[in-house]
């Protein structure tokens, strides 16, 4: 019957296992031209072992059906790390280069909007009818707007295809996790950072009087934000080490050493306590 459907071309293929399964495991896989992708495979897996347990108690089933999970767990239990984990290290690498590309992007933007109306005197013909606050803050929002509308343009292919590769190379990907959680404190601690940044550029492109001038105190500014990263051996070795705490409190340094200390896979009470 597989055969002939396979020959109507209602299936792509069909797998035969030897009479003596498990005690042969050479499984022959039939096709005509294309072969099945490696999700078939996979999906196979899954039946075989479905049926190799049938009959045994459901804990024990649950239990071998949930497979092998290695962790390694300090020896104060303070952090540990497995097959699952390796998604927030990842995250914590990516969203670090990310911040620092999007930002200084964003930056030359608002420092060039800021000193482009000072040098044209629009700014002079606004504060007619508007108070300088108000047009700091118009600013503020207006600027950060487009720059987080343009970061979450170039971040959806990106989160998209990885959810798509998920789906469809799950035996590929099964080391890693997206890590949600992290994710979450990411969008927590992101936006506040980012109009925090975006005050201090839009103060450095009012007091300033050229281009150029903004621009190298813009470049001095990012070297607070991305500090964290000149310590990741230390974020890595002992994520509660009391220099890390004391960055984790600077304005501009909290956003990067939280979400690296958050990829060391901290536990709760640990967290709490730091």
């Amino acid at each position: 019957a597989a055969r002939q459907a396979l020959f109507d071309k209602e299936i792509q293929g069909y797998y035969v296992l030897p009479e003596h399964y498990p005690l042969s495991r050479e499984a022959s896989l039939y096709y005509l031209d294309e072969e099945p992708s490696e999700l078939s495979e996979y999906y196979l897996q899954k039946l075989i072992r479905v049926n190799l347990v049938q009959g045994l108690p459901p804990q024990i089933q649950a239990r071998l059906l949930d497979g092998l999970h290695l962790v390694i767990r300090s020896a104060d239990s303070s952090r540990e790390f497995g097959s699952g984990h390796s998604g927030g290290f990842f995250f914590s690498i990516l969203v670090a280069a990310f911040f620092y590309v999007t930002t200084m992007s964003a930056a030359g933007h608002m420092i060039k909007a800021i000193t482009v109306e000072k040098e044209n005197r629009i700014l002079e013909t606004l504060l007619i009818s508007v108070s300088p606050p108000q047009i700091i803050r118009g600013k503020i929002l207006g600027l950060s707007a487009v720059s987080l509308t343009q970061l979450f343009i170039w971040s959806s292919p990106f989160l998209i295809a990885l959810l798509i590769l998920k789906t469809y190379l799950p035996q590929q990907l099964t080391a890693f996790e997206v890590p949600w959680d992290l994710l979450l404190v990411i969008v927590l601690y992101f936006l506040p950072t980012y109009l925090f940044l975006a005050n201090l550029l839009i103060t450095i492109g009012v007091s300033t009087e050229e281009t150029d001038q903004s621009a190298v105190l813009a470049g001095s500014l990012f070297i607070l934000f991305i500090l964290p990263i000149f310590f990741l051996p230390i974020i890595f070795s002992n994520p509660n080490h009391p220099f890390l705490i004391m960055l984790s409190i600077l304005p501009t340094c909290t956003f990067m050493t939280v979400i690296d200390r958050k990829s060391t896979r901290l536990n709760s009470s640990h967290r709490i306590r730091s």
